[in-house]
């Protein structure tokens, strides 16, 4: 199973890497954006967890991003050994410009594979996670 969801991730992916570099931008880093776009700011934990990259990645990939202008990073009010993440204005921008890029992408593989497909497999990979995910669960490395 993990290889062929892999195998499936690769297929999906060689979809968007034009339009993610045409833009400057890396799959780690578009993972973060996304993922910061339909949510409120996050700590680092919960965006390594969210994300699938490991927090020594998630270190070097932030520390770009922030430098990019991406992302800024916030010391919390009530405990400022911890930290929250938000996307800049420039991020939004940039997610914005790269939108209709990204959508016909999603449509072109709908006609390919097929609306119903797709959303069985959305309802289906919910599942999957759902049901494997446990509390301690960390990305740190491929089984």
């Amino acid at each position: 199973m993990p290889l062929l969801m892999l195998q499936a991730r690769e297929s999906v992916m060689t979809h968007f890497r034009p339009i993610l570099n045409a833009h400057g931008v890396t799959e780690q880093q578009w993972r973060i954006v996304r993922l910061l776009l339909d949510s409120r700011p996050m700590e680092p934990r919960e965006i390594s967890r969210l994300c699938g990259i490991s927090s020594p990645s998630l270190v070097g990939v932030m520390a770009r991003m922030e430098e990019m202008g991406l992302i800024t990073r916030k010391r919390m009010d009530h405990d400022q050994r911890r930290l929250t993440v938000s996307l800049t204005a420039k991020s939004r921008s940039l997610a914005a410009r790269m939108a209709p890029e990204i959508d016909a992408a999603y449509g072109r593989i709908e006609e390919r594979v097929g609306i119903e497909t797709c959303d069985r497999l959305y309802e289906l990979l919910d599942i999957v996670i759902a049901a494997l995910r446990t509390d301690t669960t960390a990305p740190d490395g491929e089984a």
